[in-house]
Order: structure tokens, then sequence, then C-alpha cells
């Protein structure tokens, strides 16, 4: 049986396979406080010694910039993340030809193709 595989901010992954680990695991989550990453500025649970999170680490290691900062086009300023609205049905006026009879007309917004209406 493989062992379950956790998420935590100081080390990431863990596949957590005993009673020694388990007990490490609770041990490294109850010396841990809610602060922010110097680099992503997430709000994280990081030990007191530690400054940044474990995604950030990874990158790190993997030759990532040092800082976020450098991800931005120079000159540019920081806008803020703004979540995408869903699409609202589009409505038009149907005109059956006589002036006095116009009768509104939904579509439906194709979910699988964005902007594609039925």
């Amino acid at each position: 049986m493989a062992a379950p595989a956790v998420y935590e901010d100081n080390f990431g992954f863990w596949h957590i396979g005993g009673k020694e680990e388990q007990a490490f695991f609770r041990y490294v989550q109850s010396q841990s406080t809610q602060k922010s990453c110097c680099r992503c500025k997430r709000r994280v649970r990081l030990m007191a010694h530690k400054t940044m999170c474990a995604s950030c680490v990874t990158a790190l290691e993997c030759g990532a910039p040092a800082s976020m900062d450098e991800y931005r086009t120079p000159g540019r300023r920081k806008q803020p993340v703004r979540k995408r609205a869903r699409p609202a049905p589009l409505e038009q006026s149907l005109d059956l030809g006589d002036d006095n009879l116009t009768l509104p007309v939904k579509h439906e917004v194709d979910r699988e193709s964005p902007g594609a209406a039925l």
C-alpha cells in the first residue's frame, strides 16, 4: 500500500509511511506559524527560521528568478488580479417584419468553446 501524499509549506510534498514520519510531520506543523513568503508574498505556514515556501524554493532550484518582480515587464504598472466574469447569455431582438412584434431571443453560451454562441 502506497504512503499517503500530503503537502506542507515548509518541505512540499510528503509521503508519510510510518509512525516516525507522522510524528515529525506533526512536529513541523506545530512549529509553523502564518507568515508571508518573502518571494511570492502568499500567506503560508512556515517554521520560524524559514522565509520561503516550498513552492518558491523548488522554483529557485529549477532556475526561476529570485524575485517575482522579475517576471513583470519593466515600466509596466502592477495590475490587480481580476476574476474572470462568467459570460452572460446574449440577448437580441428577433424582428418578424411587423413593426409591433419583436420578440427577445436568448442564446445560450457554449461553455466548451468560449465566446461561441448557439
